[in-house]
């Protein structure tokens, strides 16, 4: 066992109700040495202490890659715990945060990486993930805000429809009958499609945000792509039917796709890859929407199947 281990947590401890978790320490690193001495610190453990921290460092930014985001928050945190005065670390939380509302769609997390981010510029002005982080929030509410007036009344469409279905439901379970089981299969069917449409819509709000990626005045593989994407959401705007709505969506996720590596491969940033996440989230939300949806025509097809030979 490590011989500064019981001491270490000790420390850490003490590190962590001082705040500098929260908004950082108040105190220098000398008055922390002092507090940390009293706390029977000797200068040994406070060396060992500062060499661990720097030495996992590393384990943030793999943790990162590997797109293990919470134990990315972890290891930054225990860095802090460790030598609380680091800098580039506390951006590492924020830029997690952030991660953790693209990929897994919970907004939860969107709150909590502005306060980190904000928190962090606070300590360190200059910290540029944390930058990062307020510049994707700012440009997704602004995405956002776009759609708003598309998808509100989608969902008012939605909500009545579903309050319907709900009197329905009641009516059908009530009576428990053939003709109440074709309806919950229809319920089903209408709220699966419903979701795809929704699934739709999320990757389409990331056009405004790739397309302004494009510089058509001065690159013609950009203009040539600016072309194509304006002429594909004008397709999507006057489509009829979800067939045509799910092809012409793949053929979005396809450009959208190669706009992104494409830049990726001229000018690597932070941007274009939480570009990318949003892009590969909302591609998968169609591909289970879809599923749950041919899914769901098929448990209608088989109910009135049955009704059918129940009425022979």
């Amino acid at each position: 066992m490590n011989e500064f281990a019981e001491i270490e947590e000790k420390f850490k401890m003490m590190v962590r109700e001082l705040g500098a978790l929260q908004d950082g320490l108040a105190i220098t690193i000398e008055q922390l040495k002092e507090i940390a001495s009293d706390l029977g610190v000797t200068q040994r453990a406070w060396e060992y202490f500062q060499q661990k921290a720097l030495d996992h460092i590393p384990l943030i930014q793999q943790q990162f890659d590997h797109k293990n985001y919470r134990e990315t928050i972890t290891a930054a945190e225990q860095v802090l715990l460790l030598n609380p005065f680091l800098t580039g670390v506390r951006g590492w939380i924020a830029k997690a945060l952030l991660m953790l509302g693209l990929t897994e769609d919970e907004t939860i997390f969107f709150p909590q990486a502005r306060q980190a981010a904000n928190k962090t510029l606070q300590i360190e002005p200059s910290d540029k993930l944390a930058m990062e982080v307020l510049q994707t929030l700012n440009s997704k509410n602004s995405i956002q805000l776009k759609s708003d007036s598309h998808t509100k009344r989608n969902l008012l469409l939605v909500g009545g429809v579903m309050g319907v279905f709900a009197l329905v439901l009641g009516l059908v379970l009530f009576s428990n009958s053939p003709s109440g089981e074709i309806t919950l299969a229809e319920q089903n069917m209408a709220a699966a499609e419903m979701q795809l449409y929704s699934a739709f819509e999320k990757q389409e709000a990331l056009e405004p945000k790739i397309s302004g990626l494009l510089t058509p005045t001065t690159n013609e593989q950009d203009n040539i792509d600016a072309k194509k994407l304006t002429e594909l959401m004008q397709l999507l705007s006057q489509s009829e039917g979800l067939k045509e709505r799910y092809e012409l969506n793949l053929k979005l996720t396809a450009l959208l796709s190669s706009v992104i590596y494409r830049k990726s491969v001229e000018q690597p940033s932070p941007v274009l890859d939480d570009l990318r996440v949003l892009l590969e989230g909302a591609e998968n939300r169609i591909k289970v929407e879809r599923k749950n949806y041919n899914d769901a025509i098929t448990a209608y097809n088989l109910v009135a199947e049955k009704s059918e030979k129940v009425k022979l």
